[in-house]
Formats: structure tokens, sequence, C-alpha cells
């Protein structure tokens, strides 16, 4: 890490008139700014804090003590840049327009949910507690880490779609979504495409999940009768089960294996209620991820209204698939550069 933050300033003391441009800012949106100084200090902070395991966790940085080598992959250092940038454009906005937002006690409001938030993707992971992790950081850091969190939590409301991550909305959301959040055993069918029409004309005459993927699954399961196991709701197969009817293969899933064309199925072959304790911290993500996407749109629209300013030695900001994003800086391919690489001078 210390070697990467160490490229990362020379970078940026090489870019000149960049430098001019940026006026020494790493990161700027509205009235607010990370200079690079700050920016480098703050990759160095997180390296070995402990709030690192749970930034890891919620933003897929990759921050991990030193050993003398680059110890974060550009990838996370274009994540927290975007997580810092997306901060800078929303506290500027809430500063704009309700500069009473950030009172001590909404701060104190704030900083609960993102201990919350911490808890639900660190507990079992983090060796200390979320409380513990952020008192770990620099006061400016933590500061900021709770600052975005409230002009978050300002912009949700003003939506007038996100819920409070209150224990009672909490519990509400699990009331009307129970299903969901089942455990479930599941059934596949791997069914080659010349198989298909067989498969389907099965379907309709009522043969069982079973009985079908034992007469025309290719997955090694279909000698237990497409049979996979049972998954709790923090399953990634939930997605696949949800809303289906028990014992019925749900629609097809097209899928390439080595080449080879298959249809995927997916049948729940059972269902057992969890209560709400016991699958409180997946509500919990549920209801951040529906709040995160009724803001989505608004917050990149106060992104861009903001206007923004990223030095060129942490990417471009450009438009991605999921909305404008800086994109992580490309080394130049071998065949871009002189003799592959090699350098200026040909060898002998």
């Amino acid at each position: 890490m210390r070697r990467l933050v160490a490229l990362f300033v020379l970078a940026l003391l090489a870019a000149g008139t960049v430098g001019a441009l940026s006026g020494g800012h790493a990161l700027a949106s509205g009235t607010q700014a990370v200079t690079r100084s700050a920016f480098a200090k703050e990759l160095v902070d997180l390296e070995t804090a402990p709030a690192a395991c749970y930034l890891g966790k919620q933003y897929s940085i990759g921050f991990v003590a030193g050993r003398g080598t680059d110890t974060a992959s550009m990838s996370s250092v274009t994540n927290w840049a975007n997580l810092r940038l997306e901060g800078l454009a929303l506290i500027s906005y809430t500063h704009e327009h309700d500069p009473k937002a950030f009172s001590a006690s909404n701060r104190a409001t704030a900083t609960t949910e993102l201990l919350a938030a911490w808890q639900s993707v660190g507990a079992g992971a983090c060796t200390t507690t979320p409380a513990a992790a952020l008192a770990s950081l620099p006061t400016a850091l933590s500061t900021a880490l709770v600052d975005q969190e409230l002009a978050s939590l300002v912009v949700l409301k003003s939506t007038g779609a996100a819920l409070a991550t209150t224990p009672a909305n909490l519990e509400a959301f699990y009331a009307a979504h129970q299903a969901d959040y089942d455990t479930t055993c599941v059934s596949i069918a791997l069914v080659p495409v010349s198989s298909n029409a067989a498969f389907q004309a099965g379907v309709a005459a009522g043969a069982s999940v079973a009985d079908l993927a034992k007469n025309y699954s290719a997955d090694p399961s279909s000698a237990q009768g497409g049979a996979i196991g049972c998954f709790p709701p923090s399953s990634n197969l939930r997605r696949y089960v949800l809303g289906l009817t028990l014992n019925q293969y749900g629609p097809a899933q097209s899928i390439t294996i080595y080449g080879t064309p298959y249809y995927l199925y997916f049948a729940p072959t059972k269902r057992t209620a969890n209560p709400y304790a016991a699958v409180a911290n997946q509500v919990l993500t549920d209801v951040n991820n529906y709040n995160a996407g009724a803001a989505s749109g608004l917050k990149q629209s106060i992104i861009l209204s903001q206007g923004v300013q990223v030095d060129p030695a942490l990417g471009y900001y450009a438009r991605t698939t999921s909305g404008f994003a800086i994109n992580a800086p490309q080394a130049p391919l071998a065949t871009d550069t002189p003799n592959a690489g090699a350098g200026l001078r040909p060898a002998s």
C-alpha cells in the first residue's frame, strides 16, 4: 500500500499543468473537496484500520496490511474514490438545500445507521465491532463517513420512497415479505437444448420435479432428482426461486458450459419459515438495497449538478453501465509501447 500511495503521489506531482487545473484536489464536487495529500493519507489510514474490514465487505475495497509491495488494487482505490466523490456531492447538496441538517442529533442518527449497515455486512467476519472500527479512524475521515450517511438519508427522505431502517420499519418489511425469508430447498435441471422439447412435454404431462431431473438433466444432481440442497435467504440462489410455485420448475435460464448450450431450470421443493431474529441482517441488507435503488437516479443527478473534479491519476469520470463513475486508469498494452514494453532502446 505504501508503495502504491507513493506512486500515486509521484504521479500527481508529475502532472504539471494538471496540478494547476485541479488546485491540489484529488476529488471535488460542489463546495466539498479532498486534497491529494488527504486522499493519499486516507489510503494509508485504511490500510490497517479495523474499519477496512467493514468498508471492504460493503464496497468491495480490498485494503490489507502491507508487506512492502502494492496491497490495494487500482480497482479498490477507484471504488474508494467513487465512494468519497459521491459523499462530497451529497454533502455539498445537503449543505446547500438543508444547512440545518448537520445537527448533533442528526449526526447521532446517521452514526447509528452507518454502524447498523456495517454490522449487517461484517457480522462474524470482522474482528472488531462497528463502533470500535469507526472510532479507530482519524476524526476527519470518520466525520466524512458519518456526514455522507447523513446526506444520503436526507436524499433518501426526499425521494418519498425510502424506508428508515428503524427496528419497527425493518420488522414491518419482513412481515410484508415473509415468504422471501424462508430457507428453501432447491432442485435443478440442466437440460441440453436437444432434450428441451421432451422436457417441456414432461412438464405439461405433470411429471414430478425429481422424475424430470432424472430423465433429462445433464447435471450430476440428476441422480438425486435434481436436489442440490437447502439454502438460507442470504444465498444468491434466492433470486432464482422467489415467487415460484413449490415443486414446479420455473422459467429457463440460458447458459453455456464449455461451448455447449443448455437450459437451466430451478424448482423450490420445500420452504421453511425463519423468524425475524434469524434473518434480521438480511432484512436490513434488503431495505438498504431498496433504498439505494429508490435514490440511485436522484444521486446521479445530484452528483452531476454539483459538478465533478477528478484528478487524472485516479482515472476518468464517464458513463458506465450503472451510471456515471470514475473508471480506473488503464495501463497501456505491451503492443502500444516501444519494443513490446521492453523500453525505447532495442535489444542488441
